[in-house]
């Protein structure tokens, strides 16, 4: 019995060390984005939420200012900016409004607005959202006065199924909204959605004619996911399909809170989320989007950059849990628990 008991953890330690190996066709932020126009959409993890040895913002933001480096994005749409966050973007040479950054050198500011999704467009929480939730916009124009942007960022709630149904119904009439009033000017959103591709949200979104800059450049990049938990590269393998099989559904769904919805919208995504996994990396499972209107996509691709912990913290311990979470997790200093999207785009 020891013998098996031995042998049996030297298999566990041996696909821990596989799977902790990054994915080598991921992409990082070394890559060269082409066009005039170069945008991200980034959950930050809010810097009062973590204090582990390689989840804290003072750790992360190392990772945060080489991606920043790397990319020099125009402009973010950040989810869970905290005020020492901004301090440190605004330090980076971003102006911003709200949630939104922009360079002050290439764009400026010609209006801007917030509105909350509540029915009475109050900052209060609406139907079952754990928080209020909300959408800043701007209307950007570049420097030399020749061009100009829409550029909508927002994040859904998490918890909430109603809110994030209700909170698309809000949005697709600012869209409208702005559209009506700012004609033929190209128009961009990026948000944590809390729901994956497929959805009936993501559905109901693309009745405005947006198109999804992931799926439109879905060759250029091969990781399905956008949200790790800090876990990284390895929740791309083939380990984790199934956990991420049962997310998708779940957020199709919300299984056990709104179970009348399955026969409506369980059965055929599901069917195209298996579909697309087989035939075609569909990026179903991103929960992070960048849509965009009246726009030429260059490049895309999830930005996986990651650092090696200086002292990550091994494990003496035989369970399978602990092997994992110190052997892996605490070996790899991320960003955010989200990995963040880029874009460039024809402006």
């Amino acid at each position: 019995m020891n013998v098996f008991v031995a042998t049996c953890c030297v298999l566990l330690v041996a696909v821990g060390v596989i799977v902790m190996i990054p994915n080598q066709s991921a992409k990082n932020s070394s890559s060269l984005l082409t066009g005039n126009l170069r945008t991200m959409s980034w959950n930050l993890r809010g810097s009062d939420m973590d204090n582990g040895p390689t989840t804290s913002w003072n750790v992360r933001k190392a990772v945060v200012k080489k991606v920043v480096d790397n990319i020099d994005p125009h402009i973010i749409g950040t989810q869970e900016m905290q005020p020492d966050q901004l301090h440190f973007f605004q330090k980076q040479g971003f102006a911003h409004y709200r949630s939104i950054l922009y360079r002050a050198e290439s764009y400026s500011v010609l209006q801007s607005s917030t509105i909350w999704f509540s029915p009475s467009g109050a900052p209060v929480r609406a139907w079952d959202a754990s928080s209020p939730r909300g959408a800043d916009w701007v209307l950007l124009q570049s420097v030399d006065g020749d061009k100009r942007l829409v550029f909508i960022n927002l994040h859904l709630d998490h918890v909430g199924y109603l809110s994030r149904i209700e909170s698309i119904s809000i949005l697709k009439d600012l869209i409208d909204e702005l559209k009506a009033s700012f004609e033929d000017v190209p128009l961009i959103i990026t948000g944590d959605f809390n729901s994956v591709k497929y959805a009936q949200i993501w559905d109901s979104l693309m009745e405005t004619n947006l198109q999804d800059v992931s799926l439109v450049l879905a060759s250029q990049d091969s990781i399905e996911f956008t949200y790790h938990h800090f876990h990284g590269l390895h929740f791309n393998s083939f380990y984790m399909r199934p956990v991420q099989y049962i997310s998708y559904a779940v957020s199709c769904t919300e299984i056990g809170r709104q179970i009348t919805k399955i026969p409506s919208c369980f059965a055929p995504p599901i069917w195209r989320s298996i579909k697309e996994a087989i035939f075609g990396r569909g990026k179903v499972h991103h929960i992070d989007w960048m849509l965009f209107d009246k726009l030429e996509p260059q490049n895309f691709f999830v930005v996986t950059d990651h650092d090696i912990a200086p002292n990550p913290q091994l494990s003496n311990s035989w369970n399978p849990k602990e092997i994992f979470h110190r052997n892996v997790v605490k070996s790899f200093i991320y960003a955010s628990d989200h990995f963040p999207i880029a874009a460039s785009f024809s402006l």
